[in-house]
């Protein structure tokens, strides 16, 4: 449930519910009474609209949604919400109060400071603390949850916005170059309204006026934020401001960038898979895994600590080629998620297909005792002809029998696929009962037949 950023990363949770015969409504708060659902497809699925209009404070919105979703989910077996905004919180309250399970996408997510973001930081710990299922992007955030003890129950499942992006990225198209350099830039966060915006956009304005670079900035939903923008940006030449684009066309934007500077959330998510080096316009992050994988530095709100990032990235075309390098921090997650939610609602495991079971060998019968002895000496060892068995079962002598069939230059491959694969067993000689001749027990594989000549 929830808004444009939500829907993103629900809906491959939606269609993984709706593929195992579990078809969701979704729940559409009026935050953003404009968005095309069919855009994210959703379009498909039932809808619940809220009517719940935008508030100036946050808090009171969170009651607004709480009280709607309340009276309007009765029936329903379990509520979904995704990430940080009043509209989770509001429907994790909501549904509480309505004794409907809560399972919370993109739990975990940290910053330890509550003013960075605010009020975020506090939604996320609420949100998490009335939700029984909480499903972590990343082992970083299921470590958040564990170290506050929380009550529900803790699954990493990657991050959900993967799964969208990959979708998207065969329908981008190649990126354009017409010379010179390229920034896109979007900033919305709370924390940064007043003084941090105009300082973002004092820096904007002299990086433009000294032709560092050409400068594109995609406007917010935001009223309040559009607004201030549009009049310190609107009427600066190498600057392009941008309304609200769809998704697509934000990811298209990216790729024709040559550096990206952001406060959001979901950038600091796609930019690394991407492959655009991204810089957080943001004191902290909950997302650390960008920075980890070297496709983001977090550089604040600070005008010339900005300035001289991009100068000096910009210059360095060796360190920007080094952030370019695609990486998959945070794994996929749709699937993990909509799996766990089927035994949580009584509907038992998806039925995996049976594995092709493992050829075996024929078997035949032989001179050769499993050990490696002989009747004519245990210097007879026919090994090298079999395929060699598992490591994890060889002994430590390399002049043992087994040992020697580890495959070297000169050996043959094995007679039979998966031979390689089977699990080791110790099976007792028949000759020599449980031990061999040199008083070792050897381990074989069902591959070695047992009878003796």
């Amino acid at each position: 449930m929830g808004t444009r950023p939500e829907a993103i990363k629900l809906a491959p949770v939606a269609d993984a519910l709706a593929r195992r015969g579990i078809p969701p409504s979704i729940v559409l708060t009026g935050q953003h009474p404009h968005l095309n659902m069919d855009e994210y497809g959703l379009g498909a699925f039932q809808r619940l609209e809220l009517h719940c209009q935008g508030q100036a404070n946050p808090h009171v919105y969170v009651g607004s949604v709480a009280r709607e979703l309340n009276a309007a989910i009765e029936g329903s077996r379990l509520v979904v919400v995704q990430g940080d905004t009043s509209s989770a919180l509001g429907g994790a309250l909501g549904a509480t109060q309505a004794c409907v399970p809560v399972a919370h996408v993109e739990a975990g997510l940290r910053t330890h400071d509550r003013a960075n973001p605010w009020p975020e930081e506090d939604f996320r710990v609420a949100i998490d603390a009335h939700a029984e299922l909480l499903f972590a992007p990343t082992e970083t955030s299921a470590s958040n949850l564990r170290q506050e003890g929380v009550s529900g129950e803790i699954i990493v499942t990657g991050n959900t916005a993967i799964d969208a992006l990959l979708k998207k990225i065969p329908l981008l198209r190649e990126p354009r170059r017409n010379g010179g350099k390229r920034l896109l830039v979007t900033c919305h966060r709370r924390e940064s309204w007043g003084e941090p915006l105009r300082a973002i956009a004092d820096c904007l304005v002299d990086l433009a006026d000294r032709g560092i670079a050409h400068i594109t900035f995609v406007l917010h939903p935001n009223p309040k934020v559009a607004g201030e923008m549009r009049c310190l940006l609107g009427e600066q030449a190498n600057i392009n401001l941008l309304e609200p684009c769809s998704h697509l066309e934000m990811l298209q934007l990216m790729t024709e960038s040559d550096l990206v500077l952001s406060d959001s959330g979901g950038m600091q998510e796609e930019a690394p898979t991407l492959g655009v080096p991204l810089l957080v316009l943001r004191d902290r992050t909950e997302r650390p895994e960008g920075v980890t994988s070297g496709n983001a530095l977090v550089v604040g709100r600070d005008a010339e600590r900005i300035r001289m990032t991009v100068e000096t990235l910009l210059a360095d075309a060796e360190n920007l080629r080094r952030m370019r390098v695609p990486a998959f921090p945070m794994a996929m997650g749709g699937q993990g998620i909509e799996s766990r939610m089927r035994s949580v609602l009584g509907l038992g495991a998806v039925q995996k297909p049976r594995a092709e079971p493992r050829l075996r060998p024929p078997r035949g019968r032989t001179n050769f005792h499993q050990c490696g002895c002989s009747k004519r000496g245990v210097n007879r060892r026919p090994w090298n002809r079999i395929a060699p068995i598992s490591p994890a079962g060889l002994p430590r002598s390399r002049r043992h029998p087994i040992a020697r069939a580890i495959p070297r230059p000169g050996n043959s491959t094995p007679r039979w696929p998966n031979a390689t694969a089977m699990p080791p067993k110790t099976r007792p000689c028949r000759r020599h009962g449980k031990r061999g001749p040199n008083g070792r027990s050897y381990p074989t594989t069902s591959a070695f037949s047992t009878r003796s000549g």
